[in-house]
């Protein structure tokens, strides 16, 4: 990007930040229970690095932040790429939608493009082409014809694979993830052209889970385990990486609500 479009950002920039007139609330979406620590600043453990004293402080006013254990300082921007693994555009993008900030006309173009959505449909059309796999999803895996619509699960001839969707906040398709119905047969993650070092861990069903206003939510291991938990009513999602990766980020989901975890 030349000229126009360093200043268009840095202009877009300057108002998302200048909208922000308590950074806690911000930095709250990804700390556990942030603390007052004399004249604007607040202190907690750092989700930089297993803390077990807070040891990551921010100042409120300004949003200047710095980890005393070595993790680093800077901005607001720059904590929340360093806790997501976003980029500075998406990160930017997100924050100056919650603050209502119209979005520059130069982000029509995202840095990591979405799957199209003609990939995606082309599977599923596949699927529905083919009455032995969807006998063995309504029999062994236990699906509705309803819930193989709605979730748009589809099917890879190529690789002989079930395929799942994974979509972002925004809805966007980000991921889809292939399972082979052999026992023993690796999951893999679809990646072609998207993430150049694979695909970030996910969290599979937050698209709905921002528009539910339930109060119970249960965490899950795995994109089967989810889908038959919603089609029997719950509110479930679940890691794409496993049990073993629960992202910082991911706890602001779940504020006010009761949580299920089921493994």
């Amino acid at each position: 990007m030349t000229g126009g479009g360093h200043d268009t950002w840095r202009t877009y920039k300057e108002t998302v930040l200048g909208k922000v007139t308590d950074f806690s609330t911000v930095f709250s979406e990804y700390l556990k229970d942030p603390k007052p620590s004399g004249d604007d600043w607040m202190v907690a453990l750092c989700p930089l690095h297993a803390d077990k004293t807070p040891s990551f402080g921010f100042n409120k006013k300004s949003g200047r932040w710095r980890c005393f254990a070595g993790c680093g300082k800077g901005g607001p921007l720059d904590f929340i790429m360093l806790t997501t693994g976003q980029s500075f555009k998406d990160v930017l993008l997100d924050l100056g939608d919650r603050y209502g900030v119209p979005r520059p006309a130069t982000s029509d173009k995202p840095d990591r493009p979405p799957i199209p959505e003609d990939l995606v449909r082309g599977w599923e059309a596949a699927l529905w082409a083919n009455e032995d796999v969807l006998r063995w999803l309504r029999e062994k895996r236990g699906f509705t014809d309803i819930t193989l619509k709605k979730y748009q699960i589809g099917w890879d001839a190529k690789r002989q694979r079930n395929t799942i969707p994974i979509r972002d906040e925004r809805g966007n398709i980000v991921n889809v993830r292939l399972y082979s119905g052999k026992k023993d047969a690796k999951m893999i993650n679809y990646t072609e052209g998207v993430h150049k070092y694979g695909s970030p861990a996910r969290l599979y069903g937050v698209d709905e889970l921002t528009k539910y206003l339930g109060q119970w939510v249960v965490i899950c291991e795995g994109e089967w385990d989810r889908l038959l938990l919603q089609q029997e009513g719950f509110m479930a999602v679940t890691g794409t990486h496993g049990c073993s990766v629960f992202r910082p980020e991911w706890f602001r989901h779940f504020k006010g609500k009761n949580v299920a975890v089921i493994f």
